[in-house]
């Protein structure tokens, strides 16, 4: 009885009659039919999306995209088409609970509001997660975090990724 809890209970009663066990084996009872991965992800409306890489929570790092590997998330966290996971590397957003090792999943969008936490391209080579605020012509990354300073630019070089809709956590 392999995976079974360790317990004893008797097949016969003393006279003979067969013993009924009031414990319900569950093993086959709901997987039979949805026992495939695609019937088990359509059921439970789960999408595949691209982990591109990772992210900078701190000092922008050069943008490093990864096509090969995909991380299963719920449908509810992907909010259009076009959507990407990045590993968050750093800790400049850990007020807002975003922490090393974290992962983020990104929309692309271009309708962004002051306060939403985005992806931003620096100059077209460094990418950061960052808080947006703009005021006039000036774009700031605000971090999360005291311990980091906001960084203030010209609309001309900041690019803009995508919108954060959704953190992952491993414990």
């Amino acid at each position: 009885m392999q995976n079974k809890a360790r317990a004893i209970a008797p097949k016969k009663h003393p006279n003979g009659q067969p013993y009924i066990s009031n414990v319900v084996d569950f093993t086959n009872k709901f997987l039979d039919k949805v026992s495939n991965k695609k019937n088990y992800n359509q059921i439970l409306n789960i999408e595949k999306i691209p982990l591109l890489g990772k992210i900078a929570a701190g000092t922008p790092i050069e943008a490093i995209s990864n096509y090969d590997k995909f991380v299963e998330v719920p449908s509810s966290f992907v909010s259009s088409n076009e959507c990407f996971a990045l590993n968050v590397e750093g800790d400049s957003m850990i007020d807002e609970g975003i922490y090393d090792g974290d992962t983020i999943v990104i929309n692309k969008q271009t309708d962004i509001k002051n306060g939403d936490i985005i992806v931003a391209l620096i100059d077209k080579e460094e990418a950061t997660l960052k808080k947006f605020r703009k005021k006039g012509d000036s774009i700031a990354l605000e971090p999360a975090n005291k311990n980091y300073k906001t960084q203030i630019y010209g609309p001309d070089r900041i690019t803009i990724q995508g919108k954060m809709s959704a953190l992952i956590r491993k414990y």
